[in-house]
């Protein structure tokens, strides 16, 4: 079922890059803006997609055949497509993703937090205090910010792991579900983010668009840009409801695991954790 689900995701976002640029390489393409323009460029792309297919010769008896190929191969190209957004999404991504998170967790309401880092103090404490008390970029230290973003890494994998541990199932359906839509939204605007880029690169290097088609190009740019600023705020939104929902399901999980009873055969061997703390005074 999972596995299902993670190729309709790629699927999705795939499919809307290619739908993307279809439609705005349609729009740069255009002399004027009507339907009728518009059908007689899909017209003439089709007629030079059937010559580049078919130069010269019948394929008639191979025609369902190919026809067959060629939707497999779309559906792969797609799903392809979508898989390579999922793992270069971080990339452009985690640039807003820290400044969001490190916020959260400087926040007097998150103090607890430095307390479950120190219980764990051998895999997170260091990257805790490290990462909310220095500065996420510094002009004299370009490495600094790999250092941060690695500790942000490591923190979010432990997060990922403490509630996949201790956290009850109800629990984590909701945030995976609220993650599915934000690893969708993620993708999206790394697609937009290309498109966007491919789109600037033509409008520089581009002398071939005559000058009654400049303003419908110059159009079909501004589109996909204000749609990349929409997705960011869009992501952004969706990654600090999804990070705030995650430290608020680590803390009701980390209260839970302090309330929980000791074994007895722990206080048999050790002691209750009150007689070690007057022990140890």
């Amino acid at each position: 079922m999972k596995g299902i689900v993670r190729f309709a995701e790629y699927s999705v976002t795939g499919g809307l890059l290619w739908l993307n640029l279809f439609l705005f390489f349609t729009l740069i393409s255009l002399n004027e803006a009507s339907i009728a323009a518009t059908l007689e460029l899909w017209q003439g792309w089709l007629a030079q997609l059937k010559t580049q297919l078919s130069p010269a010769q019948d394929i008639s008896l191979i025609e369902s055949t190919l026809s067959t190929l060629l939707a497999a191969l779309s559906i792969i190209l797609i799903f392809c497509t979508g898989l390579l957004l999922e793992l270069i999404s971080p990339l452009f991504c985690v640039s807003f993703q820290m400044p969001c998170f490190k916020q959260q967790l400087q926040h007097p309401q998150q103090r607890w937090f430095a307390r479950l880092a120190e219980d764990n103090r051998e895999i997170v404490a260091e990257d805790y205090q490290k990462f909310i008390t220095q500065p996420l970029f510094q002009l004299n230290d370009y490495r600094q910010w790999f250092r941060q973003r690695q500790r942000f890494l490591r923190m979010q994998t432990f997060i990922r792991t403490y509630l996949a541990v201790f956290a009850s199932g109800s629990h984590m359906d909701t945030l995976f579900d609220q993650y599915r839509i934000w690893r969708i939204s993620r993708s999206l605007f790394t697609s937009l983010v290309l498109l966007s880029a491919a789109l600037g690169f033509l409008a520089v290097f581009n002398d071939s668009i005559t000058h009654a088609a400049r303003p419908l190009f110059w159009f079909s740019i501004a589109i996909p840009m204000a749609l990349t600023a929409l997705s960011y705020l869009s992501a952004r939104a969706l990654f600090v409801q999804l990070s705030a929902n995650m430290l608020a399901t680590t803390y009701h999980t980390y209260r839970q695991q302090q309330q929980q009873p000791v074994p007895p055969v722990i206080i048999e061997q050790y002691g209750s954790p009150m007689e070690s703390r007057v022990g140890s005074v």
